[in-house]
C-alpha cells in the first residue's frame, strides 16, 4: 500500500514537536465525498487529538481507510518525508512522539534498542541460568545469530560480560532498560 502525501497530512493533522501530540485539523471539503461527511467529521473531530493506543502501547491514527502509526506520521510531517526505515523510539515509551525521542533506524539497530521482555526473570538481557552446567549463561543477537559468551560462575561476571559485548556491538545505551511510563 502507497502512503498518502505528506500535504494530505498537513492539511488533516497538526504535529506540534515539542509535545509530541497530533491534533485533527478542520479538514478540506476535497478530503471528504460528501458534504454531510466534512461538515460532520470537522464538527466532531477538529481541534482533538488524534488516534488511539494499540495493544503494544503505540498511537495509531486512522485516516483515508487505513490506520497509521503516528510516529511515523510525526515524522513525516516534521520532515516533509515519510521514513525510509523503521522509527526508534529512543526513551523505549513508544507513546513519546516527541521528534527528539524519534529516530529512523533499520531493524538491526531498532532491535539493539528494545525493552527488556516483561518475562525475564534475572534482570539482565543474555543472561539465563543454564541448569545443567550449573552456571549462568551469556548471549548476545549479532547480525540475527545468537553468539554464546560464555559460562560463568557468578551472574555479575555473565553481567559484566553481557554488557560489554552490548558496548562492543553498538547496541544502545538504552538497551534492555524497564520501560517508564511517563516521558
Amino acid at each position: 500500500m502507497k502512503d498518502i502525501s505528506i500535504k494530505y497530512l498537513k492539511e488533516a493533522l497538526k504535529y506540534n514537536p515539542e509535545t509530541g501530540v497530533i491534533q485533527w485539523k478542520a479538514r478540506p471539503k476535497s478530503h471528504f465525498e460528501t458534504e454531510e461527511g466534512w461538515l460532520a467529521t470537522n464538527a466532531r473531530f477538529a481541534g482533538l487529538e488524534a488516534g488511539s493506543l494499540d495493544s503494544h502501547g503505540y498511537l495509531q491514527i486512522g485516516i483515508s481507510g487505513r490506520l497509521y502509526m503516528a510516529h511515523r506520521i510525526a515524522w513525516a510531517i516534521h520532515n516533509n518525508e515519510w521514513p525510509a526505515y523503521e522509527i526508534d523510539h529512543i526513551s523505549g515509551v513508544k507513546a513519546d512522539n516527541r521528534i527528539q525521542n524519534l529516530r529512523t533506524v533499520t531493524l538491526q539497530v531498532n532491535c539493539k534498542n528494545k525493552r527488556i521482555y516483561s518475562s525475564n526473570k534475572t534482570g539482565a538481557s543474555g543472561v539465563v541460568w543454564y541448569k545443567s552446567r550449573g552456571k549462568w549463561r551469556a548471549r548476545i543477537n549479532v547480525d540475527g545469530k545468537m553468539k554464546h559468551l560464555g559460562y560463568f560462575d557468578e551472574f555479575s561476571e555473565a553481567v559484566k560480560v553481557r554488557r560489554a559485548a552490548e558496548s562492543q556491538f553498538q547496541y544502545h545505551e538504552n538497551h534492555a532498560k524497564r520501560t517508564g511510563s511517563s516521558f
